[in-house]
């Protein structure tokens, strides 16, 4: 369009890279972004690719089966790849979003429906509780291990869509289920199913051991918790 050309041009956002994301097969989604306080972006998402993008420095670098999450670390500065891996299982498994710590740590969080999903020892849960459930995987700072893995989740489908992480490493979870017997847990706020669907919030200890909180929310109907967020003293909002 017109402008003045006396004036420097501006075009805002300045771009600082692009990268590709993916492999050779039909699917590779990106569904969850976070940041770092250096800058350096942490994606998750799910694939269908066995040839994902360069794996290294990675927990997994072999795709696992129908389809998998994944997560990767991209420098801030020149968008290279920093670690990369699969998270997955014979089945079908999704990445839905990922926070990162102040120490640089990435929790990924989203849901299988396979029991044969890594976890780890000492992990909140250990075993598939059917359908689909969902899951929190917190990666070492190079990405080359897990810190934890656990499952959570009942007897029907339970869906996490976000997770925030606080200064204590404490990670929290919002989604949907359709499960009657969630634990609940913390001097929780509503304890029971109450429609078809309810929204779910909880929250796992810093080492990924235990449930710290966990509550539905919801009327008769279908509901679900999008998105959460903390506020400087800690209260979750949904």
């Amino acid at each position: 369009g017109d402008y003045d050309p006396t004036q420097t041009v501006v075009i805002d956002p300045v771009v600082t890279f692009v990268q590709y994301v993916g492999g050779s097969q039909s699917e590779d989604v990106v569904t969850g972004v976070d940041v770092d306080v250096s800058g350096g972006m942490y994606v998750t998402g799910r694939t269908r690719s066995f040839d994902l993008s360069p794996l290294h420095l990675s927990f997994d670098s072999t795709f696992n089966g129908l389809v998998d999450a994944f997560v990767m670390k991209f420098d801030s500065a020149t968008g290279s790849i920093v670690y990369s891996s699969y998270l997955g299982s014979p089945g079908n498994d999704s990445g839905y979003n990922v926070a990162v710590d102040s120490q640089g740590a990435a929790y990924v969080t989203g849901f299988t429906d396979s029991a044969m999903f890594p976890t780890t020892p000492g992990a909140y849960r250990q075993t598939y509780s059917g359908n689909t459930d969902g899951f929190v995987c917190k990666l070492a700072t190079n990405g080359a291990s897990l810190e934890y893995s656990t499952l959570f989740g009942g007897a029907g489908s339970d869906t996490p869509f976000d997770i925030t992480v606080d200064g204590m490493g404490l990670a929290t979870v919002v989604g949907q289920t359709t499960s009657s017997d969630l634990e609940t847990v913390g001097g929780t706020f509503d304890s029971v199913l109450n429609g078809s669907s309810d929204g779910f919030a909880l929250k796992l200890s810093a080492t990924g051991g235990s449930l710290v909180q966990a509550t539905y929310i919801g009327g008769t109907g279908p509901d679900l918790a999008k998105a959460a967020s903390l506020t400087v003293d800690g209260d979750i909002v949904i």
